[in-house]
């Protein structure tokens, strides 16, 4: 696996689990990244190809930094935060 697609799968994870955690359906977060459709958001959590610069703007909309988004450990970083 490569490290990109290391990247795009704990981005992927990761905004999932945000998602999750913020009562957030794929429409409410396309409101966030400025109308974009649901089914720009199901392509944005389903695809391998994801650029950097998205990666940026989903981070910002959401009130992260783009190297939470692709931390491998975001999760447990996340609810150590919490406590």
């Amino acid at each position: 696996m490569t490290e990109q697609l290391k990247i795009v799968d704990a981005f992927k994870l990761n905004l999932k689990f945000l998602m999750f955690e913020k009562g957030l359906t794929q429409e409410a977060l396309g409101q966030k990244l400025g109308g974009m459709s649901r089914q720009g958001v199901n392509n944005l959590l389903n695809s391998d190809d994801i650029k950097t610069s998205t990666i940026g703007k989903v981070a910002n909309a959401l009130g992260y930094e783009e190297t939470d988004l692709t931390d491998p450990n975001f999760k447990q970083k996340y609810f150590n935060k919490k406590d």
